[in-house]
C-alpha cells in the first residue's frame, strides 16, 4: 500500500460523536472502511487490553453484555442491531456481502487460520455474520470454522442458494432468540 493511500486510510479512520469508523479487512485483501453508529464511550479501544484484563469483555467475536464501555444507548443500538445500518452503504457499494465473515480487523484476519483465509479473501466480509447461524450460539472458534467451510462449499456450488439459506437460518436464530444480540 503507497504511503498517500496508507494516510488517508488513516484519516477516514477518524470518530465522530454518531459514527465510529474502523478499517477492516475487505475481499481479495483489500482494506476498506466500516462506519457504524457509536455505541461505546470515546477511548474505548484504548481501554480495551484494561477492560479484558478485568474480565468485563470477554474475547472477540463480540463485546460482553456488561462492558463498561458501551453506553446505554449503545446497548440498545447493539440489541436492536441498529448500529450496523450505516454498513447498508458498504453493502450497496459491494464492499459487503449479505452474508459471510464478519468484517475482521486487520490482525484478526492474519490470525486466522490458512484455509480460512482463504476463504475470506475469496468471498469477502458480509453484513450478517455466518456465526449466528450456528447452533449453538457462540459457536466456538472449531464450530465457527466448520461452519465457514460449510457456507463456502454450498457458495462454491451455488451462490444465491448459499445467501438465501444462511440468510434464512440467521433470521429465524435471532426471531427464536437463539442467536442472541451482543
Amino acid at each position: 500500500m503507497d504511503q498517500r493511500k496508507g494516510s488517508l486510510l488513516q484519516n477516514r479512520h477518524r470518530d465522530t460523536f454518531f459514527f465510529h469508523r474502523v478499517i477492516r479487512m475487505g475481499k481479495n485483501r483489500k482494506p476498506f472502511v466500516v462506519t457504524k453508529f457509536r455505541t461505546m464511550k470515546r477511548n474505548a479501544i484504548q481501554n480495551e487490553k484494561e477492560v479484558y484484563a478485568q474480565g468485563a469483555a470477554i474475547d472477540r467475536p463480540s463485546t460482553a453484555e456488561k462492558d463498561p464501555r458501551v453506553t446505554w444507548f449503545g446497548r440498545l443500538l447493539r440489541k436492536t442491531h441498529l448500529d450496523e445500518l450505516p454498513q447498508l452503504i458498504a453493502l450497496v457499494t459491494g464492499k459487503l456481502n449479505l452474508v459471510g465473515i464478519r468484517p475482521l480487523q486487520i490482525r484478526e484476519y492474519q490470525a486466522l487460520p490458512n484455509n480460512i483465509k482463504r476463504i475470506y479473501r475469496k468471498m469477502g466480509p458480509g453484513l450478517a455474520a455466518i456465526a449466528y447461524a450456528c447452533q449453538p450460539f457462540p459457536p466456538t472458534t472449531n464450530q465457527l470454522h466448520a461452519e465457514y467451510l460449510r457456507f463456502y462449499k454450498l457458495w462454491k456450488r451455488n451462490r444465491t442458494k448459499a445467501y438465501t439459506v444462511y440468510a434464512w437460518k440467521i433470521f429465524w436464530n435471532k426471531i427464536r432468540g437463539k442467536a442472541a444480540a451482543r
